[in-house]
């Protein structure tokens, strides 16, 4: 069957007749049937009421710009306040925004031992067989490197076990590997092979995080006839970021003005504007922000759209909130799970006349990055604790560590924010989490509890169902305050 006839089917199959013209324009720009899949769901989402399911050229530009093209470049210079504007908000030389598809990409070398940026530039999206393979290679090296320098004992690598003779009698091993459901138990895969694992339900199982799909781990135990018996099973060790700046390469260094002032960040996700209790949390948040006398930062994760409002309707809402925002404050939207057609991360920054046209509102890609001074910041969006429950191949019970807290345990291990979901293959490093950034806002699913979690100098603070306040001191200490505490100051600690 040829293209044209088989887009002309699938169309149909959605219920759309494509014009002429139209269709010409998939032909070219399609180059698989998951775009062309995710177009029509954007078409069929966003067709008014009553109108014929036709496919027009002006609409199959729409669709392509909002789920195939890639996101427009983002330079990794631009402040968060923009160039025509630069005496608003936030002072552009202490703040730099980089969009994820912007992100410098740090390689590891294991023949050298060094790491190095790749010099390759604006990558195509849609990656080949080989870039899948250096996704998953540089994950699995990122940690090794970091584990080897911590490590008296040292690893195993599964091809040697599985090249060597003898009984369980044989001295305990210790194994770095990946995760992966097998029909006969779990099985453990690093760069050289794969190995079932037995005897986990008798084995010491570290608790405080997510044994899911994808999941790399440290595990002490011994070889016999072909299958790894498990003494002991845990995360990676963290390294503290001034720990790994010895071993990274230079950077340009981002020259700034020197301010002893923190930097102040408001943060509230979930912005539901048809609910009517959410819609009041945020005006609260405003008039909250109308009386901040400093430079402040205000970040918005979605979700913004709703099954009774669309994402146009709910950010025009929302720059209708934003019209009045005072000159000092400089605002951050990035979407949320369900504000983008494509389910593949990163998630590009959403398009909206309405909140572009306002001076100081960026819109962003979620995750994203921010240096504020010498300091790093991540700003991420996703459902981390349904994702981690739904992917787990390990169930531990008796855990006394609460969801939240498991999943930041999870992540900073991982060094990356969720390495079994859906992932541009070429922009894989945009979630990743190394060197530790000093601080990580990061709105988990909607309904939960607001949380705040330190460990070996990175801060994570997620808002929950309310607002939150951190204050980023030039130090990395970090101040927090949560909306419903705001009448206790007591309440308000240091992380």
């Amino acid at each position: 069957m040829n293209r044209k006839r088989q887009f002309v089917r699938t169309c149909k199959k959605h219920g759309l007749n494509v014009q002429p013209a139209a269709l010409q324009s998939m032909i070219e720009e399609v180059n698989n049937e998951e775009s062309l899949l995710q177009s029509l769901k954007w078409i069929n989402q966003n067709l008014p009421t009553g109108k014929p399911k036709i496919v027009s050229p002006e609409l199959w530009k729409q669709a392509f710009e909002a789920c195939i093209a890639p996101p427009p470049t983002c330079k990794k210079s631009t402040a968060i306040e923009r160039k025509s504007r630069p005496s608003a908000g936030l002072d552009n030389k202490l703040v730099e925004y980089v969009s994820a598809f912007e992100m410098p990409r740090l390689m590891y070398d294991s023949l050298r031992q060094q790491f190095y940026f790749s010099d390759k530039k604006r990558p195509p999206l849609f990656g080949t067989a080989q870039d899948k393979v250096d996704m998953m290679t540089q994950r699995y090296m990122l940690i090794h490197q970091r584990v080897v320098r911590q490590m008296n004992t040292p690893l195993t690598t599964i091809d040697l076990l599985l090249g060597s003779t003898g009984s369980r009698s044989r001295k305990t091993q210790v194994l770095l590997g990946m995760l992966h459901y097998h029909p006969e138990g779990l099985e453990l895969e690093d760069l050289t092979g794969t190995i079932v694992l037995k005897g986990l339900d008798q084995a010491n199982i570290q608790k405080s995080g997510f044994y899911s799909e994808g999941t790399i781990v440290m595990v002490n135990g011994q070889h016999d006839s072909g299958y790894f018996f498990v003494e002991r099973m845990g995360f990676p060790m963290l390294e503290p970021k001034a720990e790994t700046a010895p071993y990274l390469p230079p950077r340009k260094r981002f020259v700034g003005r020197d301010s002893d002032q923190p930097l102040i960040i408001y943060s509230m996700s979930n912005i539901e504007l048809d609910d009517s209790e959410k819609r009041k949390t945020l005006e609260e948040l405003i008039d909250q922000i109308a009386d901040e006398p400093r430079e402040a930062l205000l970040v918005l994760f979605g979700n913004f759209s709703t099954t009774s409002l669309s994402l146009s309707g709910a950010l025009d809402e929302l720059a209708s909130m934003l019209e009045e925002m005072p000159p000092n404050i400089s605002v951050v939207v990035l979407p949320g799970p369900k504000d983008t057609p494509s389910q593949c991360w990163p998630l590009p920054a959403m398009k909206s006349h309405s909140l572009s046209r306002l001076p100081r509102v960026q819109l962003a890609s979620n995750p994203c990055k921010i240096r504020y001074a010498d300091k790093e910041l991540v700003l991420v969006r996703k459902d981390l604790i349904r994702d981690h429950l739904h992917s787990q191949v390990l169930n531990i019970s008796g855990s006394t560590s609460s969801l939240a807290s498991r999943v930041f345990n999870t992540t900073l291990s991982q060094g990356h924010i969720m390495p079994q979901t859906p992932i541009y293959w070429n922009y894989d490093h945009a979630m990743h989490l190394y060197p530790l950034p000093e601080l990580i806002l990061m709105a988990l699913d909607n309904g939960e509890e607001p949380v705040k979690f330190s460990r070996d100098g990175c801060h994570i603070v997620s808002p929950g169902e309310q607002w939150a306040k951190v204050s980023m001191s030039r130090n990395g200490q970090a101040h927090v305050q949560f909306s419903q505490d705001k009448l206790d100051e007591s309440s308000d600690e240091d992380l």
